[in-house]
């Protein structure tokens, strides 16, 4: 049997794990304070935030609005004002020339091929200029209420939105929008407020009720309400993130440019990644894949023989996350385990190619392990899929490490 098993006694790992489990563990607290409530109305520029309002190069909406919910989380993070290039992002999502990512067929084509939020968190979480991404959280499935404290707590959020100019007016004082089930949802946005009380009555067509989320376009201040847009609660939304980024961190050490699979073992999957990195490690990267994620984060030496530090974290919404470590630890490679409580560990998907654009996808032993009963198995090994119950094998587990 070609089954290739890291070198780890049962007693060695019984031991760690009993580490990892008792007083060592440390409960990590997250980057944001999410607000419990949310008043009637809000708007983010009540928090002083500057107003930057992108003019979209062809179509990347999608890269305007990410960037500048990124503006805006960093400013309410530090209260220092940075500007991140929009047309930078797209063509660092679609490099023509990534072996492991997002491609596109002629580089040109990033201007025009779309994007989404999943595309942005895979790619920046590895690094964007001299920033990083430390969290974002998916609000694609939440409630109208958890969007608005999404609002408060990051300073906007991003979200794909109809623009069929039909469902355009000018009523209330402002340009308003309504959209309904049947409009295609082909362009991005930034959510950047709300009011209960904004009339139904403000649209082309009378909404079902009051209220309206308040929207920076990516069209220049030139267009709609210098740039801005209420838009009726009834109006569907879809593709709804936050984005944090730091420039605290110099180097991430990753296998992965995104996920989009999910492995599990039960009620609880653990898995690791071995980096051979030598340096400061100062933080770890992963995604939750389910709502109330518990993780639990095994530090190890890159031999997997002894736990060097561990935390328990858990994390309201599903997204990115970064666990900061409380100090950095000097280490001449590592490993890092993760425990994923729910619907199971986060990987990245298989490859595939459609309309002009790709993702590349590939795993090598000795890079992303899963645990079974007392053993580590070789994700890269074409046996281990049968043994845990895979149709097919899987490529690598998303967890990084973070360098300062």
């Amino acid at each position: 049997m070609n089954r290739k098993l890291l070198e780890l006694t049962s007693i060695i790992l019984t031991g760690a794990l009993l580490l990892s489990s008792c007083s060592f563990k440390k409960k990590y607290k997250g980057y944001y304070d999410i607000p419990a409530n949310a008043p009637s109305s809000y708007c983010v520029f009540d928090d002083s935030i500057p107003r930057s309002v992108d003019n979209q190069v062809r179509g990347t909406c999608w890269a305007s609005a990410a960037t500048t919910a990124m503006e805006y989380s960093y400013y309410k993070t530090v209260k220092h004002y940075v500007q991140f290039d929009s047309s930078s992002l797209a063509f660092v999502v679609y490099n023509p020339h990534t072996t492991e990512g997002y491609y596109v067929d002629e580089r040109g084509g990033a201007y025009d091929i779309g994007g989404n939020g999943y595309y942005v968190v895979g790619v920046t979480s590895n690094g964007f200029g001299d920033y990083t991404l430390v969290d974002s959280c998916d609000f694609t499935i939440s409630s109208q209420e958890d969007i608005k404290r999404a609002i408060m707590a990051f300073g906007g959020v991003t979200a794909g939105i109809s623009d069929n100019s039909n469902n355009y007016t000018w009523a209330n004082d402002t340009y308003t929008m309504i959209a309904g089930p049947g409009d295609p949802i082909e362009h991005s946005v930034v959510l950047v407020g709300w009011d209960d009380s904004f009339p139904a009555t403000a649209f082309s067509t009378t909404a079902s009720t009051d209220g309206a989320w308040y929207v920076q376009n990516s069209y220049s201040r030139s267009w709609g309400d210098d740039g801005y847009y209420w838009v009726s609660y009834d109006t569907p939304l879809d593709d709804i993130h936050s984005y944090v980024l730091s420039n605290r961190y110099s180097y991430v050490a990753s296998y992965e440019s995104g996920h989009s699979g999910n492995l599990s073992s039960g009620n609880s999957t653990t898995v690791a990644n071995v980096f051979e990195r030598p340096g400061r490690l100062s933080a770890v990267g992963t995604y939750t894949t389910c709502p109330n994620q518990r993780l639990t984060i095994s530090i190890y030496d890159k031999n997997m023989e002894r736990v060097i530090d561990s935390y328990s974290a858990e994390f309201e919404f599903i997204g990115y996350h970064v666990i900061t470590l409380d100090e950095p630890i000097l280490v001449d490679g590592v490993a890092i385990a993760i425990s994923y409580s729910g619907s199971g560990a986060p990987v990245e998907g298989s490859e595939w190619h459609t309309g002009g654009a790709g993702y590349n996808a590939s795993i090598r032993e000795g890079q992303s392990y899963i645990r079974r009963g007392n053993e580590w198995l070789d994700l890269a090994d074409p046996q281990t899929a049968a043994i845990i119950g895979l149709d097919e094998p899987c490529n690598n587990v998303c967890i990084k490490a973070l360098y300062t």
